[in-house]
């Protein structure tokens, strides 16, 4: 009973994080319909992965001092927003090229061909995502006795890591599945 405690509270914040509308998830749908649903689930498990770096940095109390220290939020802030402005101005910039190949750079190729990557370094520097961990770690860790019921505080704090994971990943799965089902209704020929 008591990990359900723990595990519930970190499922539902993985979840709700993973699933608010933003970068990721539009990143995510765009190259799932285009590449794959496997290709959409790589970017989402790039996501969760750092969502579960947001939750773990919170438990070892780095994301409190993030917040204290108001011009590195700043800093943060406006380097996570030039990155997903430049991700959307090669976005728009693509829906216009020719589908014929061009000589592509090192950097972007790169990341064409390992979409987890992607995953992370969008999510890693995404503002909301980490005002969101900013707001719901401290909540969570407000709400849940991490050491209750027995379970030594270490093991709380883990239980509480991999249910952020496990929600995370469920709601990347759920939108790799409808990426799927979108292929197979529309064809090959109309993506």
């Amino acid at each position: 009973m008591a990990v359900l405690a723990i595990l519930v509270p970190a499922f539902a914040a993985g979840f709700s994080v993973a699933a608010s509308p933003g970068a990721v998830n539009l990143m995510s749908l765009r190259w799932g319909l285009q590449r794959g649903a496997g290709v959409a689930l790589a970017i989402g498990m790039g996501a969760a992965t750092v969502d579960t770096f947001y939750m773990a940095l919170s438990l070892a109390g780095v994301l409190p001092l993030l917040a204290a220290a108001d011009w590195l939020e700043s800093v943060l802030m406006f380097v996570g927003g030039a990155v997903l402005v430049l991700l959307g101005v090669n976005s728009v910039r693509s829906g216009y090229a020719d589908d014929e190949p061009q000589d592509v750079p090192a950097a972007q190729s790169a990341l064409n061909r390992t979409p987890y990557a992607l995953g992370v370094s969008v999510t890693l520097v995404n503002p909301s995502t980490i005002a969101a961990w900013l707001a719901i770690s401290g909540g969570i860790l407000a709400s849940t006795d991490l050491g209750s019921g027995g379970i030594p505080e270490g093991v709380g704090g883990a239980i509480a890591v991999g249910g952020v994971f496990a929600g995370s990943a469920t709601w990347f799965g759920i939108l790799a599945s409808i990426v799927a089902v979108l292929r197979r209704r529309a064809g090959e020929a109309h993506l």
